[in-house]
Order: C-alpha cells, then structure tokens, then sequence
C-alpha cells in the first residue's frame, strides 16, 4: 500500500492544525473523516499504542484494523490481546515487523499510507441484504503490458469464490485510476474482499501467489444493530427520474444502523445544522459552536473553548463532533455452538461466547423449547477482549421427539441483553432389550365418544401396563408409574 515518502504531518497546515484542536482528538475526527481519509490518519504523532493502553487514539487502530478484517471485535478504546494480534496481523501482510506494537515503523507506514492518494481499496455498500450489488473501486495505476514487460496485473478476489482481473488496455503506458468492479453477492455472510496484485511491481516480488494490497469485510444478511446511542451523519442515494438530485443527509444512531439502510457515513455526529446548541447536551463531548472549538472532560461537566473572537458575519453553523461513551452497553454474544440432532433422553451441550463491554457479570436466561425456564449465573466477568475464548456451558436432554428451539438470553446488571438461538431436533430411538420392568398408564381414554357424537361421559384411563424398561415406556407415550411390574 506505500505509495509515497511524503507524510501526513508534512503535507500543509490545514492537516497540522488538526492535532493542536482539543488534544488532536474529536476535532481532528470530524476533519479527517471530511477528506474521505480513515480516521486511523488522525492519530496523534507523541505517543506509541501498545496492550494495556486506553484512548482515542485506540479506538481509531481498531475501527481500521475492524473494517480490513484483521479484528473480529468492535473497537473498544482498549489495548487489548485480540488488537495485538490483529495488529500482527496487518504487520506481516504488509511487511512490517511483527511487534504487536505501533511504534515507530508502523507509524511511518501510516504516515505514507495516510499521504498518498493511491494504493486506496473500497467497496460501496460494505453490508446489506442478499442479493448485494457491492462497487469496489481501486485507485491505483496498472501498468500496460504492451508497453512495460513483467508488469504485472491486480485483481479483485471478492471472498465468495469468484475473483476478476483489472484491465489495463489501449495506448497509454499506465491506466491511471480509479477503477471501478462491481459484484453481486447472493449468500448471506461475512466475506473478505482483497485487491491482489500479481508481478514484479508491488511491496513484494511474489508473482505466483499474488501480494493483498488491500482488503474490505462485506456483509451480507439482515444486520441486526444495537441500540448505542454514538450518532453519524450520513448520506442515503436517493434515485431521480428526471432531474439530477444528491443524497440526503441524516444523522443515524449509531455506524450500524446507518449501513443497515445502504447509507454512507460522512463524520460522526449529529448532522450539522441539527444541533442549534451543543453545549446543552450532556452527552457532547466536544463541538464547534460555530465561531470556537469546545471540549469538556465528562458528560454534563463545564465546556472549555477556544478564544477566537466572533462577529454575527463570521458565525457558521454549530455541532457536534464526538460523544461520550453509552454509560451501559449492551452484553455481546460472539457464538453459539450445540447439537443439530439428538435422541429422545440424550443429553446435549450448547457453550455460547458472552462478554460485557464494561467487564460486568452476567446471567443467562435458557428456554429450551420443551416448558422448562432457568436462570444461571455466570460464574466470572470477561472482558470484551479477553472473552474471546472463553465459552459457558449448559446441558439438557428431551423426553420427547421433536423439533426444538433454544433460547439463551443474556443480561448484565443493568439488564441491557443480547439473544442467540439454535434449533435441534429429537427423534426417538430404539431400545434395548434389557428387562428392568416398570409400570405405566397409557396416555388418552378407553371410552372415547364415537365421531360426530356428543359424550357426557368421563374419562376412564387405560389399566396400568407392565412395559420391559423405561426406554420403551417413553417410546410409547405412557405416563410412569412405579418401578418393577404393575401390582394387581
């Protein structure tokens, strides 16, 4: 992806300004995020990010490492052992060392990568429903093969089997970019798109199994969002019949609920213009008042803001910029793993993978489809990271055959919850022969009214029957009554 020497901290004051606003946090956020660049360019220079430190700064290496499909995790704030090693990941795919930690080499390559206009990988819309229409765009040049020997081609390898090459043809010794793909995908599913270059060119000279230049995580499938109040500002693509007209912005809850409906997310914040006051909202966490950049250190707690002087004819339109964190956000469920099948009294075991984003305990409520209900508390408190591996387990068997579906609901303390569920089916099975008699009561009555006859009469059970063993007394529906052989 390096594509220049040239660094972000060099390329004017505009972008130098945006790490003296408010500690080169929020501010440089919305600006950064303005120029179409990933807000991992805004990364203050002082400091090196390693496992155990928190911030903003964080949160930024993991939104980008999320959305290349190095982290499996949402972004945190916290350094922790799944960002080392998406982080280590990325590393050794673009051919950095493998430390776990952005110091200075990454940083450089950051740099380089935030400066240059090329090298860039995107895709349009990044989730969706089935079928998904998906523009991958490549802003790269590609050498002609007429004119350059070796060159070397890219192609689009889109993660669900099928893969497509970029042409460069006619008289030009370089087709300059971008240049656009588009690909439809049909199964729903978390796919991982990939720009590979092939050739002599590239960060490496591998011309057989291609270098990744670039990657972007699609999904595809109803895309369930939660409720966490963090807004952006997006635009929707509206279709006009008969005159040109542009996309609409509107301020969304949260990233995901923004994709959901096939929108682009501009910057984060309410859209501007639909905050005619941002110091009154509590949650603001820093915001442009239209003539001054203000910040406070906890939500409701007192705006400090710069001293520009303003007239009425230099004030612009307010907004926010970033927002504290939800107090309390929902459990996450990672995975849920059971049995498809089992047999009537076999006992099966689902493990589900649960974390608290604030590191709080949790409970876990189980319907397993057959009318019995419990509660059970988890045993110890996982972080969002840490939890990764970590699996809580539950068993039950089913007295009957059937198609059943378990339910497992999981609660923090504040009774934020996330739901996951499977479907098992249950069929009887043979018996043995062993005699170890017991007696029961055939379901149903001996009496039954004739059909299309109205009966008064009251039920009068079947006699106990002596069945070989309890196996074949469950087979045949019967209600136990006692061990060993009916009594006369």
């Amino acid at each position: 992806m390096v594509a220049s020497a040239a660094s972000i901290y060099d390329i004017g004051p505009g972008v130098q300004a945006l790490f003296s606003k408010l500690g080169g946090q929020s501010s440089a956020d919305a600006e950064i995020a303005a120029t179409g660049l990933p807000l991992i360019c805004s990364i203050p220079p002082a400091r090196s990010l390693s496992q155990g430190l928190r911030g903003d700064d964080v949160r930024r290496l993991q939104e980008f490492l999320y959305e290349g499909g190095y982290l499996e995790v949402q972004a945190t704030g916290y350094f922790g052992p799944a960002t080392k090693n998406a982080l280590l990941k990325y590393q050794g795919e673009m051919g950095i060392a493998k430390a776990g930690i952005l110091g200075p080499k990454t940083r450089e390559h950051f740099k380089n990568w935030c400066a240059s206009p090329k090298a860039r990988f995107t895709a349009y819309p990044e989730r969706g429903p089935a079928p998904l229409s998906v523009n991958f765009t490549a802003s790269i040049s590609i050498a002609n093969p007429n004119y350059v020997a070796d060159a070397g081609y890219y192609k689009v390898v889109f993660g669900d089997g099928a893969e497509q090459n970029i042409p460069c043809v006619g008289n030009q010794v370089w087709c300059e970019g971008p240049h656009v793909v588009q690909h439809t995908y049909i199964y729903d599913g978390t796919l991982t798109a990939r720009l590979v270059h092939y050739g002599f060119f590239g960060p490496t000279q591998d011309s057989v199994n291609g270098v990744t230049v670039g990657r972007k995580i699609i999904r595809v499938g109803n895309i369930a969002c939660t409720m966490e109040y963090s807004p952006v500002c997006a635009s929707k693509p509206i279709v006009c019949i008969t005159t040109p007209c542009n996309p609409i912005q509107e301020t969304y809850s949260n990233k995901c609920m923004a994709y959901a409906d096939g929108a682009s997310v501009l910057y984060e914040g309410q859209c501007r213009g639909q905050t005619p006051n941002p110091a009154n909202d509590p949650s603001c966490k820093s915001w442009f008042d239209g003539c001054n950049s203000c910040s406070r250190s906890e939500p409701g707690g007192p705006a400090m803001c710069t001293l520009r002087a303003c007239t009425p004819e230099s004030m612009q339109t307010p907004y926010c910029s970033s927002y504290f964190p939800q107090t309390n956000r929902a459990p996450v469920v990672s995975g849920l793993t059971g049995p498809t099948t089992l047999a009537v009294s076999e006992v099966g075991t689902w493990s589900i993978n649960a974390s608290d984003p604030e590191n709080g305990q949790l409970s876990y409520s189980i319907s397993w489809g057959d009318e019995w209900v419990g509660t059970v508390p988890m045993a110890r408190a996982y972080s969002a990271e840490s939890s990764a591996g970590q699996k809580t387990t539950f068993t039950h068997s089913y007295g009957n055959p059937g198609t059943y579906t378990v339910r497992i609901v999981v609660r923090d303390k504040a009774g934020a919850e996330a739901q996951a569920s499977a479907t098992v089916n249950v069929a009887g099975r043979a018996c043995t022969k062993e005699y170890v008699p017991v007696c029961g009561r055939p379901a149903g009555c001996s009496n039954p009214c004739p059909p299309g006859f109205y009966c008064a009469m009251m039920c009068r059970q079947y006699d106990p029957v002596t069945y070989s063993n309890r196996c074949a007394l469950n087979d045949a529906g019967a209600d136990y009554l006692y061990d060993g052989a009916c009594r006369p």
